[in-house]
């Protein structure tokens, strides 16, 4: 492949997202395949320091009070400059571009001016979200109307599942090229180590836990382990819950345990049943995901979002951890099918049966070389970059 290409993304590592590694991936596996690439992202959020690197551009943008680039303003701070990247930067033989709709919808603006086609990554199907949200709905119509713009104009779409294949047609899409999500297995594996002992002081965990490592937002319903685990926990069942989070249900989950460590202090225990942090680095998380019992994962059913496939089952998976799903989602199908752990309805009842099941599991049902060696086989992040990177070689030759 002697091609040159640019991605475009209001994501990039190392900002902690599956989105971020997803790219890297992609990136990756184009330039393994000869392409020479350029990305335009944005600065990454405070605290976290990304390397010198020559190949990727950072703009400043705005921010939420949580570091997101999120809402109509945060996203047209980072949409104008990708416009003008696009047409100022050299010529490149593709452009490669990630949601939200409105950057697909300059993508194709510039890079018509440009005469150069575009790809895009349908990693969900926004218009579909955010027709069960509560919002206008003209910002209804125009989501669909910037997804559809963006997704019809494309050399090809890249959907991460059968069903987002679907809809992406169904949206306009020229060409669909399936390739589901992965994860980096060198990054996540059963040999990362565990947590160190002062790591885990730091974070106030001295029990058994079970861990929720990802985004938490509205689309996840990531409460609902939380109002489950309080349920579950009593002063006997010596265990805790850890959050490594961020998003918008981040507040209800410090309500909650706040709620849990007045109830154990009453009770005379000594440590904070739930534990709600920030998100770490990668290389940690992947740490505390092979210690934990459990992974923790959910799609909150008939919002818009039952056909994602969250890559924080993937990265638990490959740490050697089963995973407990709850709700809707093509991945409930492969941990039931193949064994990855327990998927359950999304309600709280179902949710702490899991627990108890996987607090009480006999750990080679769940043997951690199986669970990495299934992600590695049908997951893994290479394989990913590289599907996508002939994938795109092939339509950028047309």
């Amino acid at each position: 492949m002697l091609l040159t290409g640019l991605m475009v993304s209001r994501i990039f590592a190392p900002e902690p997202s599956a989105a971020s590694l997803r790219l890297n991936a992609v990136k990756a596996g184009l330039e393994n395949a000869g392409a020479k690439m350029r990305v335009v992202t944005t600065a990454p959020p405070p605290g976290i320091i990304a390397e010198p690197d020559s190949s990727i551009t950072r703009v400043p943008v705005l921010r939420d009070s949580e570091g997101y680039v999120k809402g109509y303003i945060s996203y047209a701070s980072f949409d104008i400059q990708a416009f003008f990247k696009i047409l100022t930067m050299p010529k490149t033989d593709f452009v490669l571009v990630e949601p939200p709709p409105t950057t697909g919808a300059v993508a194709r603006v510039a890079s018509a001016l440009r005469g150069t086609p575009y790809f895009w990554y349908a990693a969900d199907v926004w218009s579909d979200a955010t027709e069960s949200m509560d919002v206008p709905q003209v910002v209804k119509t125009v989501v669909r109307g910037l997804e559809q713009f963006a997704v019809s104009g494309a050399r090809g779409c890249i959907a991460v599942s059968d069903d987002v294949a679907k809809r992406a047609r169904e949206l306009g899409a020229k060409s669909v090229k399936v390739v589901p999500n992965g994860a980096d297995t060198d990054l996540f594996n059963p040999h990362v180590g565990a947590p160190s002992e002062s790591q885990k002081n730091g974070m106030g965990i001295t029990k058994p836990y079970f861990i929720y490592a990802g985004t938490a937002s509205g689309w996840q319903g990531a409460e609902l382990f939380a109002h489950a685990f309080e349920k579950f926990w009593s002063p006997e069942s010596e265990v805790q819950f850890l959050y490594l989070t961020r998003g918008d249900a981040v507040p209800q989950l410090e309500e909650i345990a706040t709620r849990m460590k007045v109830r154990a202090q009453e009770l005379g225990v000594d440590y904070t049943p739930l534990v709600v942090h920030k998100t770490v680095p990668s290389q940690e998380a992947a740490q505390w995901q092979h210690e934990a019992l459990a992974s923790c994962v959910s799609i909150q059913p008939g919002i818009g979002y039952d056909l994602a496939y969250p890559t924080k089952v993937l990265t638990s998976l490959a740490c050697g951890t089963p995973v407990i799903y709850a709700g809707a989602g093509p991945a409930a199908t492969d941990v039931t099918a193949d064994d990855l752990g327990l998927a359950v309805p999304y309600d709280e009842k179902s949710v702490q049966e899991a627990m108890k099941t996987l607090k009480e599991a006999d750990q080679e049902r769940w043997d951690e070389t199986r669970l990495f060696s299934w992600v590695e086989k049908n997951r893994s992040m290479k394989a990913v970059g590289e599907a996508v990177a002939l994938y795109i070689e092939d339509r950028t030759e047309l």
